[in-house]
């Protein structure tokens, strides 16, 4: 229990579990959690889709250590993020046999549901039906002295009804309406398999291989509050199965008392597929329900578009080290290289999706087909010392990086709104080069090695997977048009049947018809016609990877022996960011309008004004978007402020650790807005527009308290507990503005 770190979803504290194994990220002193890097045997293991976790399953009981890192990462790191190396079990000359199991079961359950819990809409609490998981494993020698091995299998399984979840009384009809007798049972499966040999190939070479498969399967994955602000039914859920292989090779050999070798390949391939989920009508549109936000249907793949989806992945990573170590002079250099790879296939009936206001179809969104294939490459060559000068010990490096993304020869295929063909031509789209500075202090202030300062500042590089090239990849960009629908209005001229939840119209005719009564803002769907780029200028050449500088200062004092205090602070601050600008509009193609903010005491800004952009009718165009430096139009700043305090203690059998942390971001993005108002919009829709007030926020001071301890009793018995008190999950509250408000608000 790092101070400061927190997990990708808060307060996930899962005691004993309900669940299997997670893809939780972690991430520290205002950093992200896309920059957690995980590695398996000193091997960058992380995922060119989740960036910075892993999709296979890693059961505690396979590994004999679990090295964390979490500040002044030093120069073989790429991020300045959460770092995790996982170090399986290799046997030895004894044969061993282990098992380890955890389960629970209805009756071991309690029920914390109260009244105010059933007043504010919650029926009934999370039940288990069957949660449980075996390890097995078993270790030895294959040649006593020379070949060792380890190998291991786990099942996992979580059964559970989730609060909340229901089937659909009808998983047709337009709104969503939970039959309550019929609660969704939520099936989770997990298995793996591994084998790690070592082999003694000579007094001092020393060569590991390392297996692992694994399976994860979930019936209704994504159903209930997964994602968040939307509600996903289980009729828009999806079952999701992926399959993983990483095979290992690794060498390491001690050439003198002062001089280490180390060398080691990872090559794993990974197989995701989503398919509809028991009780979704692929035949009909999938439906995205407002206020409240409900996905149902068949609303799978992310709210896609598609009902099925394929995902071959593959990640490989090499890595190649040499150490001299003397009493008071460190010295490494080395480098490594990553390639991830990803591919993405999506399958549909109709490629139609809707979203409906209450029981009032609104919007009709016509897809493209997702047909992708992108990868990137990594090269990092790095060096790094350390001197130990009397009381002062000296920690510099130097990393360096070329870090390319792009997208092979494809084709986007014909599919139902998209009537031909074309052939899209491979290109790399990124190419950075940059330099990352490591350097720390730390200084023995008493003489006595009682007292530390510790000081250090350093450069990291954004962790980027194939989103960058996926970007402006031509097979996706462009694949979804809006459309306002109503279903009970008909366009002279148009053929339609009022109120059967389908909409009638043609959507490759650009002007309004049918029902659908607005017209196309993407006028290159569909169509052959590549409108986003990235700028040379930002996307070749060095210096202009997104990255960050953390800076950080901290004094350590053992109070007696086996009691130390630390404080710490510490700063991050970002740099080089981009922002997509349409260069087709410009700031007067916007009108500005007020809402007011519903006068409730749960907002904070209740009653006020709020300043939105909307594009006017007329300065409706095929866009010309190209991502550019954010120094190009003025600027923006993103900075962490963070302390910590923390203690720990060891003593005669007694382990006590915590501490409180406090952490505030800033953020400024005022002169971007100026510049592009569209950049107010993340992702094209109203509900996540960023209002003009809020382009510079200051976010309060936030505090973590965490605790955990432990006693050893006699005969080898164990008692630990932990606590822990995090800020608690961003809470959203929605408003709809009516047409004719909206209208009033722009005169």
């Amino acid at each position: 229990m790092v101070g400061g770190e927190h997990w990708g979803t808060p307060l996930a504290q899962d005691q004993g579990g309900m669940s299997v194994q997670s893809r939780q990220r972690m991430s520290i002193h205002g950093g992200t959690h896309t920059d957690q890097q995980l590695d398996l045997n000193g091997l960058d293991v992380g995922d060119a889709f989740s960036q910075g976790a892993n999709l296979a399953f890693f059961p505690d009981t396979n590994f004999q250590e679990m090295a964390y890192q979490y500040s002044g990462n030093s120069a073989d790191v790429q991020t300045g993020g959460v770092r995790i190396n996982m170090i399986p079990k290799e046997g030895g000359n004894r044969f061993g046999v282990q098992f380890f199991s955890t389960f629970t079961f209805p009756g071991l359950q309690a029920n914390n549901l109260d009244q105010s819990q059933i007043n504010a809409g919650l029926s009934d609490p999370t039940i288990v039906d069957q949660v449980w998981s075996f390890n097995e494993n078993v270790g030895g020698p294959i040649v006593r002295n020379r070949l060792w091995f380890f190998a291991a299998h786990t099942d996992q399984r979580a059964f559970i009804y989730p609060t909340g979840s229901y089937w659909a009384t009808n998983p047709s009809a337009l709104v969503f309406v939970p039959d309550k007798s019929r609660r969704v049972l939520d099936t989770s499966t997990a298995h793996e398999q591994s084998v790690n040999l070592t082999w003694q190939a000579t007094s001092k070479d020393k060569v590991k291989f390392y297996w692992t498969n694994s399976s994860t399967n979930q019936d209704v994955y994504l159903q209930g509050r997964t994602l968040e602000s939307i509600f996903v039914a289980p009729e828009g859920a999806i079952v999701s199965a992926i399959g993983t292989n990483i095979y290992q090779a690794s060498w390491a050999r001690p050439q003198t008392s002062r001089l280490l070798f180390e060398a080691g390949f990872s090559h794993e391939p990974v197989a995701w597929t989503f398919d509809p989920a028991v009780g979704s009508i692929t035949s009909l549109p999938g439906i995205l329900q407002l206020s409240p936000t409900i996905a149902t249907r068949n609303m799978s793949g992310w709210l896609s578009g598609a009902t099925s989806r394929i995902s071959p992945k593959e990640i490989q990573s090499t890595h190649a080290s040499a150490a001299y170590v003397t009493g008071s002079h460190n010295f490494k250099f080395g480098g490594d290289w990553l390639r991830q790879w990803t591919q993405v296939l999506q399958k549909s009936e109709n490629w139609t999706s809707l979203w409906v206001l209450g029981s009032s179809p609104i919007t009709a969104i016509f897809w493209g087909s997702s047909e992708e294939t992108e990868s990137t490459t990594g090269l990092g060559p790095y060096a790094q010392d350390q001197w130990k000068l009397k009381r002062m010990t000296i920690n510099a490096g130097l990393r360096y990086e070329n870090w390319r993304a792009g997208y092979p020869d494809q084709v986007r295929p014909v599919t139902t709104w998209v009537t031909q063909e074309f052939a899209i031509p491979a290109k790399t789209v990124t190419n950075w080069k940059d330099l990352f500075p490591r350097l720390g202090f730390v200084y023995d202030v008493s003489g006595d090695s009682r007292t530390a300062l510790k000081v250090s500042a350093s450069r990291y590089g954004k962790r980027d997977g194939t989103t960058l090239a996926a970007a402006v990849n031509p097979a996706i960009v462009n694949r979804e048009m809006r459309r306002t629908w109503n279903d009970r209005t008909c366009l002279p001229g148009g053929a339609c049947i009022a109120g059967d939840g389908i909409p009638q119209g043609n959507p490759l005719n650009p002007a309004p018809n049918g029902e659908l009564l607005s017209p196309n803002t993407n006028l290159a769907f569909g169509q052959p016609i590549i409108n986003r780029f990235y700028d040379p200028a930002w996307a070749f050449g060095w210096g202009n990877r997104s990255a960050n500088w953390e800076y950080a200062g901290s004094v350590e004092r053992e109070v007696i022996t086996g009691v130390s205090l630390n404080f710490g602070y510490f700063h991050r601050q970002y740099v080089n960011f981009s922002v997509p600008d349409d260069r087709a509009l410009g700031p007067a193609d916007f009108d500005q309008f007020t809402v007011t903010v519903p006068d409730d005491p749960r907002l904070p800004s209740a009653g006020r004004k709020i300043t939105l952009v909307d594009l006017k009718p007329t300065s409706i165009r095929l866009g010309d978007v190209v991502t550019t430096s954010a120094n190009n139009l003025g600027g923006q700043h993103r900075s962490w402020n963070g302390i910590d305090f923390t203690a720990d203690a060891r003593l005669r059998g007694l382990l006590l650790q915590g501490g409180l942390s406090w952490g505030s971001l800033s953020t400024d993005n005022c002169q971007v807005l100026a510049s592009v108002p569209e950049a107010g919009y993340p992702t094209n829709t109203a509900a996540d527009a960023v209002p003009l007030e809020y382009c510079k926020t200051a976010q309060n001071w936030l505090t973590q308290i965490k605790l955990l301890g432990s006693y050893a009793l006699p005969r080898d018995f164990l008692v630990a507990g932990t606590f822990q008190n995090q800020p608690g999950p961003q809470r959203i509250a929605r408003v709809t503005y009516t047409a004719a408000q909206i209208a009033a608000a722009l005169g």
